[in-house]
């Protein structure tokens, strides 16, 4: 072990050895070994670092086991070291020495003592020295010349295997290992005596930290159970003497004694008898040690209280009982919690004051506790009896006699249902438990088995009791009497008690008590009465007496109509329990015919809306388990019973299937209506001829009422059902547009799109500060977006297809212009690609302006080309919503008394609101437009491309002159078309604004709140304006452009001769001629180039504007308005002379000396060429 490698080679090596010598022992001679001793073989113990081995020296096998050689010849005995145990200390050990056979002590570096037990590998620290007052020899060291802890062999003496002495530099240090007895004698000194039970109770059980001496220690082979009966032995005596010594000193005489430490000796003293099996002393001299004294008597019960309920103590002497019930019953908390102790208890009849738990139990309405208690009794039926009594006098229910009458349909009682003891809770929780044989109320098997049995049997024939049913008993007032407790549980709570029966059902337990039929009250027995009491007919089972005890309930209540016996609720529901668990468990139930047919009538005619649902079922199973010979007999009686499910079972035995479908409709719940699709489905599988033919003839009779309860469903049943097609059930539904209507969406459009906004149109209230509108035009980025303003213009990779006749499509077109024509264009544009044509454009042209849906017209306009119609159309709707916008203006009246500067009214919210809503609506007509203008220069634009690209195409017969004068004259065709339009929509535009302008002009200065009106319709239409020409500059930005905005501004100024305002106002829109007009006034070319202008503040904008507006300078006040509007330009000097009549040179001419120039140093920067 020297060479072993040092594993912390930073500090000194470590190491020390302790020899174990045999040791010789005394014992019994044996006929198998006469010898009367033995001796123990040696043990060695070793250190290196911080690891001690402890090793066993063993002999080899030719000796003997007392060392004698087996070989006569003399040869020595050969030895072999067996490791025994290893350990670990905390730092390195440079001491070791052998105290006992089994104890090693040992010290670390920083001279720490500690006892090590060998066999159970404990560790107990003994003491601790101050560093370095224990000098050790540094013999190694000044041997070898390597660094070593010191040697502390010469300094440390063992004596007498307990005592030990260690030498210091000028002190003597002695030590001693107590045994177990004077650890607890040293405590009983030091007066912590409660310690010295906890520590003895400890020794007793085997749980300690710490090596104990003088006690026997467990063997590693198992063989403990002697070692445990000496150490009970020596320990259970000392333990009791230390409790009775701890309870003359700290209870005895008048000492004052803290609650703790007498809460804390009880709890000690418990723990000990409960460990040493001494309850006696526990109940005994402890008990009446604290007994002596109520306070400390309170703290005694307390603190047995958890060890009750965690099962510890399972039954308490009848003095400690009493006590108990003395101390518990002052209020309801602690006849709560006495009740809880009651029920873990195994109590016995006589042990405690039974009446006065019961009578605490009843006046704080503790009825858990109280049952249990008549438990323990050994009577069970004395709790139903109390409860029931205590929940009539409570409120729960009304009584007359010994019967309980009244309806039943709430639960009610004393304190809520959440209220654990209240009695319409307790009273069905036991009834469930007890029949069940099951312990209340914690549901444990009850036992003995025979006991159980007993118990179920007893509370069974109080609540339902095995009578004849005899005709004398057969009346309400026996029925009343021998029935009196089912009858006041069935007016406590009906639905609970059926609830009850059906748990108690569901348990193997009650298969196994049988019931003996008894003579009923007042009714002479049988001649035969003692064999007929031994007879199999007159034992019943549980089941069987349930069912027997409904019958004769609900059919004489039936029979006699008296609502003291039943109300018409209670026989639907004990009805149909009955006979639900007669037509499920039979055979095991056994009913005469005559009895179902007596029951069943009166399920069928029991007039109970409340409990249809459960007769019916019952009625079904019933049906089924006993098919009536004449089906038809019961078609008009389950109808007027409202049991559909059964007419639908009986119309499909007769093979009715469109009636039997039709019960479904019929049926008052809607659920049942969503279910005929399944059901249709369902029949259809068949594949029988008379099914599909009842299929289709109750969907063409039923199809508006199927549309009604889902349109979808239907649709999709049609398509899955083979004898079922669209064309019958549109042709079914001609009567009924509506209905039709519902039906061809669910098929053609089943999930409609929402009504598209106008997009890019601006909140007007983000101009309030400002009238101008953001611009939106003239940057080279913009000029290559492509707008499609119609869904139908977007190219299509994916074609789909159109599955459905081109009828269904027309007709629901004209369906929806008459019912709902908000969804006719999301509809149009949906479907407009479907291939092959799903509508024929003309007609829904035709159907859209005979009805007036105005925006599936233009749609349709635009598809057509006929985009000056279009145009027309929304001009009409416009000028319409225009009126009505003007019309909404509100006109204040002034007083002709008022001064001038009187405070004036302001425009009302309502009146601006409703003033917002038609601008609104006439800014979507505009958008509108602008978006026909642009398709229009869309679709045109492609046009003149494909002419182009046709005359030049080698192929066609054309010279190249007669192509390009072809082209030409089609060019300027397609840019007079556009310029038209775009001019009848300015116009339009120009024309609302320089009416509400001329208006503002003529109000007098008092109409405050009219010229604030007129104020806000020309702010929204100056904007409305502006995003005309907003769009128009775009469109005729382009430099390959259809559109001439110079010419537009040139028809603006210069137009034919236009009719007075009453003689434009009297020709209909409709006939007049886009493009023509009037020509403008100073005032309307004003508006235009102020708003056309005053939108773009930057040069680079007003340049884009200058390149597609003028090919010279017009305007003699273009150079003001630049300049009012301080933008960064003025025009030259040459340019301001420019007169009126210049301004009229024909569009051809051209100057290259007009241009725009820069303010600051004259030069020209700008020359449209």
């Amino acid at each position: 072990s020297a060479k072993k490698q040092r594993l912390f080679t930073k500090r000194p090596y470590a190491g020390s050895l302790s020899w174990l010598p045999a040791h010789k022992h005394q014992r019994a001679a044996t006929a198998t070994d006469p010898s009367t001793s033995y001796f123990t073989l040696p043990k060695l113990a070793y250190s290196w670092g911080t690891t001690i081995h402890v090793l066993a020296l063993d002999l080899d096998r030719k000796v003997a086991a007392n060392g004698a050689p087996l070989d006569r010849g003399g040869s020595l005995a050969r030895l072999q070291f067996d490791p025994v145990s290893k350990w670990e200390a905390i730092e390195d050990v440079v001491y070791c020495r052998w105290i006992d056979a089994d104890v090693l002590l040992y010290m670390t570096r920083s001279q720490r003592m500690f006892v090590f037990e060998t066999r159970l590998r404990q560790e107990t620290e003994v003491c601790a020295s101050p560093p370095g007052s224990i000098a050790g020899q540094p013999w190694v060291t000044l041997a070898t010349g390597v660094e070593a802890e010191p040697s502390y062999a010469q300094v440390m003496s063992v004596y007498r295997r307990r005592v030990f002495a260690v030498c210091g530099e000028s002190t003597v240090y002695t030590g001693r290992l107590l045994a177990w007895t004077e650890r607890l004698e040293l405590l009983v000194e030091q007066n912590r005596i409660i310690d010295a039970i906890t520590l003895a109770t400890g020794f007793y059980q085997g749980r300690t930290g710490q090596i104990v001496v003088g006690l026997p220690r467990q063997r590693q082979d198992g063989s403990n159970a002697a070692l445990e009966m000496r150490r009970h032995a020596l320990v259970g005596d000392k333990l009791v003497e230390l409790m009775r010594t701890a309870l003359r000193q700290t209870l005895g005489g008048n000492k004052q004694v803290s609650d703790s430490v007498v809460r804390a000796l009880v709890s000690v003293c418990i723990e000990a008898c409960l460990a040493i099996d001494k309850q006696p002393l526990l109940f005994g001299e402890v008990f009446e040690r604290y007994a002596a004294n109520p306070r400390r008597l309170r703290v005694y019960l307390e603190t047995i209280e958890p060890f009750i309920l965690s099962g510890d103590i399972a039954r308490l002497p009848p003095q400690i009982l009493n006590a108990m019930v003395d101390s518990y019953g002052a209020t309801p908390q602690l006849v709560r919690r006495l009740g809880e102790l009651l029920m873990n208890l195994r109590l016995s009849p006589g042990e405690f004051d039974i009446d006065r738990v019961l009578s605490s139990c009843r006046q704080h309405r503790l009825w858990r506790t109280f049952a249990r208690v008549w438990l323990i009794m050994g009577d069970p039926v004395a709790p139903v009896i109390s409860i029931l009594a205590a929940a009539s006098s409570s409120g729960s229910s009304s009584s007359t006699g010994d019967v309980i009458t009244g309806d039943d349909s709430q639960s009610v009682g004393d304190g809520s249902d959440d209220d654990d003891e209240a009695p319409n809770i307790v009273i069905f929780d036991y009834l469930d438990m007890v029949i069940r044989g099951r312990r209340y109320p914690d549901g444990k098997p009850t036992k003995p088995q025979n006991v159980a049995e007993k118990f179920s049997t007893l509370v069974t024939e109080l609540i339902l009791p095995p009578v004849e049913t005899t005709s004398r008993l057969l009346d309400v007032e026996h029925l009343q009497t021998t029935f009196g407790t089912l009858l006041a549980l069935l007016n406590l709570s009906t639905d609970r008690l059926l609830i009850t029966l059906n748990h108690v059902l569901g348990d193997p337990f009650t298969g196994l008590v049988n019931f003996i039929v008894k003579p009923a009250a007042g009714v002479a027995p049988s001649k035969h009465s003692d064999r007929s009491l031994r007879r199999a007919s007159q034992v019943k089972s549980f089941m069987q007496l349930v069912v027997d005890t409904l019958f004769v309930l609900t059919t004489t209540a039936y029979r006699e109509q008296s609502s003291q016996l039943l109300t018409k609720r209670q026989n639907g529901l004990l009805s149909s329990f009955a006979l639900t668990l007669y037509a499920t468990r039979f055979p095991l139930v056994y009913l005469t015919d005559s009895s179902v047919a007596e029951w069943a009538s009166i399920v069928l005619r029991l007039d109970d809306p409340s409990t249809r649902v459960e007769r019916e079922y019952a009625f079904e199973l019933l049906f089924k388990l006993n098919p009536p010979q004449s089906y038809e007999d019961y078609i008009e009686p389950t109808r007027q019973a409202g049991f559909f499910r059964v007419l639908e079972l009986i119309y499909r035995t007769l093979e009715q299937y469109d009636l039997a479908l039709r019960t479904y409709l019929d049926h008052p719940e809607y659920v049942y209506h969503r279910a005929v699709f399944s059901a249709i489905r369902e029949l259809a599988a068949s594949r029988r001829p008379k099914a599909l033919e009842g299929i289709a003839e109750f969907a063409r009779g039923s199809a508006a009422e199927l549309v009604e309860v889902d349109p979808e469903s239907f649709v999709s049943t049609v398509e899955a059902v083979s004898s079922l097609s669209h064309d019958g059930i549109v042709a079914a539904l001609a009567d009924q547009a509506r209905a039709q209507l519902a039906y061809l969406r669910a098929l053609l459009d089943p999930t409609p799109e929402a009504l598209s906004k106008s997009p890019g149109r601006q909140n007007p209230e983000m101009a309030a500060a400002d009238e101008r509108a953001p611009p939106n035009i003239g940057l080279s980025d913009e000029q290559h977006i492509v707008v499609y303003p119609f869904r139908s213009l977007v190219p299509d990779s994916e074609q789909r297809s159109n599955k459905h006749p081109q009828a269904y499509h027309e007709r629901y077109l004209e369906l929806m212009c008459l019912y709902n024509p908000g969804n006719v264009l999301p509809y149009l544009k949906q479907h407009a690609d479907l291939s092959p044509e799903p509508f024929r454009l003309a007609y829904v042209q035709s159907i859209c302006s005979k009805h007036g849906v105005s925006d599936g017209l233009v749609w349709v306009l635009v598809r057509l080309g006929d985009f000056s119609g279009a145009l027309t159309t929304l001009i009409v709707h416009m000028d319409q919503e225009t009126e009505r916008m003007r019309a909404a203006v509100p006109v204040a009246q002034r007083d002709a008394n008022s001064e001038e500067g009187e405070h004036a009214p302001a425009l009302s919210d309502a009146d601006r609101e409703r003033l917002a809503d038609h601008l609104d609506r006439t800014a979507h007509e505009i958008d509108s437009c602008v978006s026909v203008c642009r398709a229009a220069l869309s679709k045109l634009g492609k046009d003149v491309l494909a002419q182009s690209a046709h005359c030049h195409d080698p192929d066609t017969p054309m010279s190249a002159d007669a192509a390009a004068k072809a082209q030409s004259e089609y060019r300027a065709l397609v840019s007079t078309q556009l310029c038209d339009l775009w001019l009848a929509l300015l116009r339009k535009a120009l024309g609302y604004l320089h009416h509400t302008s001329r208006t503002l002009d003529g109000l007098a200065a008092g109409d405050v709140v009219t010229r604030e009106a007129w104020q806000l319709v020309s702010k929204r239409q100056r904007w409305m304006l502006q995003s005309v020409l907003d769009a128009l500059i775009f469109a005729a930005s382009s430099a390959s452009s259809l559109i001439s905005l110079r010419r537009i501004i040139q028809q603006l100024l210069s137009s034919g001769p236009s009719p007075s305002n009453g003689q434009a106002d009297s020709v209909p829109m409709s006939q007049r001629q886009l493009g023509a007009g009037r020509s403008l006034d100073i005032a309307e070319i004003q508006h235009l180039l102020a708003v056309a202008v005053s939108a773009y503040k930057t040069e680079a904008q007003l340049m884009a504007l200058t390149n597609v507006l003028v090919d010279y300078d017009l305007f003699t006040t273009f150079a003001q308005l630049v300049r009012s509007q301080k933008q960064g330009w003025q025009m030259s000097p040459e340019s301001t002379t420019s007169s009126s009549a210049e301004a009229a040179v024909a569009p051809g001419q051209r100057s290259s000396e007009r241009g725009l120039c820069c303010g600051k140093c004259g030069e020209q920067v700008f020359n449209d060429q």
